[in-house]
C-alpha cells in the first residue's frame, strides 16, 4: 500500500429488490414572476442574466480595492511554487497547470521519482496555449477521460471559451498528437462521453430537436463505434423529456468492468441500471432513488444513503455506505455516528478509503473486505493525520494501492 500525503498548512484547506422510499416533489408555484428564468436559452433570460452580470461587474470594480485585489489574486492562482495537484494513472502523475506563461494552461505529466522531488522534471503532454494559436480558438480544458489500465488514449472535453457546451476530441497520449479519425464529436453541446473499450464508448449529447431535457440536458444516450459517426450511434436509453438528464458511465477495475445507465429524474432522484454493451440487455438496480452509487468494489456496489433503508439483511440509517452484491446481500461499510458524515469515498486496488467529517474535522480510515460464513465483513483503521485539519483525497488508482490526499490545517499557519 502507498499513500502519498502531501502537507499543506495554512490558516483558513441481482440486487436486493426492497421497497424503495419515496422522494417527495416540491410543486412549482405559477405566483413566482421570475418563473420565466426555467427557459433557460430563451432570448428574454439570456438577456436578464448579461444585464444583471454586467450591471454586478460595474459595482466591483468601481470599489478602489477592486485591481489591487485582482493583482493579488492573479499572482496567487499564477504562482509557480504552488503545489501542483496530480491524477493517478499507470505509475504516472498527470497535472494540469496554469500560470503567468500558460494562461490557458499546460497537460502534463511525471514519475513518482520525480514528484517527490522539490522540483520535478515534467515532460510536456498538450500545450492549450500554442493549441489555441494554431487553430484560431479560444480553447479552454474541460478534463479528460483516459481508457485504463495504459491511459494511452484519451476523450478530451474542450470549450470554446469556458462555455458549459463542449466538443470531444481522442488524444493519444504516447504520439502527443490528436487522433483525426478518432473519435471526435465537434458539434458544441452539454456531452457526457466515457470509454467502454478501445473502440467503442458512451456518448450523450445534442441530436436535434427533442433529444433534450427541459432542463437543457441530454436525454438519448448512444454507444458509439469507431469509424462511424457519433450521430449514427445506436441508442441504448432515452430518458423522459421531464428528467432532469440522462448519462451512461463506465467502471474499470482489475477484477473486472462495469457499466452503468443512469437516468435522473432531479438533481437527488435517479433510476440507475446495470448495461451489459455486447447484448444490449439493461438491469435495473433496484435501490432508493435518492442514494448515491459511490464506487464498484469487487463486485460490489458501495451505496451512500440520503434516506433510511430497511432490507432484509437489516435497517441501514440515512448518511450509511452500504456493500450489496451479485447474490442481493447487503452489508454495512459504515454507519456513521454523532457529529459524523461521510466527505469521500476511494477505491484502490483491494481497499476503501473514507474520508470522514466529525465535528467539521477531517479523519482517514482505511477499509478491507473479509469473508466469513455470515457474509461480507469489512475492517477497518484510521490513518492519522494532524488534528483540526481539512483532508481532501485527490485521486486514486483502481490498479493500485496508489491514493494522493492533501491536507490543510484549521489552527496552524504555514
Amino acid at each position: 500500500m502507498k499513500i502519498s500525503i502531501r502537507l499543506l498548512v495554512v490558516f483558513t484547506i441481482g440486487l436486493s429488490a426492497c421497497s424503495t422510499p419515496s422522494v417527495r416533489k416540491i410543486a412549482s408555484d405559477d405566483s413566482d414572476r421570475f418563473l420565466w428564468l426555467e427557459e433557460i436559452e430563451s432570448e428574454r433570460s439570456l438577456s436578464w442574466v448579461k444585464a444583471q452580470s454586467e450591471a454586478t461587474q460595474k459595482v466591483l470594480m468601481a470599489d478602489v480595492k477592486y485591481a489591487q485585489f485582482e493583482s493579488q489574486i492573479r499572482a496567487i492562482v499564477t504562482a509557480k511554487d504552488r503545489l501542483p495537484s496530480v491524477g493517478l494513472a499507470d505509475g504516472w502523475y498527470y497535472n494540469f497547470w496554469q500560470d503567468g506563461n500558460n494562461p490557458k494552461g499546460i497537460w502534463r505529466r511525471t514519475s513518482e521519482k520525480e514528484f517527490s522531488k522539490r522540483e520535478p522534471k515534467w515532460e510536456l503532454i498538450l500545450d492549450f496555449d500554442a493549441l489555441s494559436k494554431e487553430e484560431n480558438e479560444s480553447w479552454v480544458y474541460k478534463g479528460a477521460s483516459c481508457l485504463p489500465p495504459q491511459y494511452e488514449r484519451c476523450l478530451l472535453r474542450l470549450s470554446r471559451g469556458g462555455k458549459d457546451a463542449i466538443v470531444v476530441r481522442e488524444f493519444d497520449v504516447g504520439t502527443r498528437s490528436f487522433v483525426t479519425d478518432g473519435f471526435n464529436h465537434l458539434l458544441e453541446a452539454k456531452t457526457s462521453v466515457s470509454w467502454v473499450d478501445r473502440d467503442r464508448v458512451f456518448i450523450a449529447s445534442n441530436w436535434g430537436p427533442g433529444s433534450l431535457t427541459t432542463s437543457g440536458y441530454p436525454r438519448i444516450i448512444k454507444l458509439w463505434k469507431r469509424g462511424e459517426k457519433a450521430e449514427q450511434g445506436r441508442v441504448i436509453f432515452e430518458a423522459l423529456a421531464s428528467d432532469m438528464s440522462a448519462g451512461a458511465a463506465s467502471v474499470f477495475r482489475p477484477e473486472g468492468n462495469s457499466y452503468f445507465v443512469e437516468r435522473r429524474m432531479s438533481f437527488y432522484e435517479r433510476e440507475a441500471f446495470w448495461y451489459e454493451p455486447d447484448s444490449g440487455k439493461l438491469i435495473q438496480i433496484r435501490v432508493p432513488n435518492d442514494s448515491d452509487t459511490q464506487r464498484v468494489f469487487k463486485g460490489r456496489l458501495l451505496l451512500q444513503l440520503r434516506s433510511e433503508w430497511s432490507t432484509e439483511d437489516g435497517r441501514f440509517p440515512t448518511g450509511s455506505l452500504i456493500s450489496f452484491d451479485s447474490n442481493g446481500k447487503c452489508s454495512p461499510v459504515y454507519i456513521p455516528r454523532s457529529g459524523e458524515s461521510i466527505a469521500q469515498v476511494s477505491a484502490t486496488k483491494d481497499r476503501i478509503y473514507l474520508n470522514i467529517l466529525r465535528n467539521v474535522s477531517s479523519r482517514l480510515f482505511e477499509y478491507k473486505l473479509y469473508h466469513s460464513p455470515n457474509g461480507d465483513r469489512w475492517r477497518s483503521r484510521e490513518i492519522k493525520i494532524p488534528e483540526s485539519s481539512d483532508l481532501s483525497i485527490t485521486d486514486e488508482d483502481a490498479f493500485s494501492e496508489h491514493l494522493m490526499v492533501s491536507v490543510e490545517s484549521f489552527v496552524k499557519p504555514k
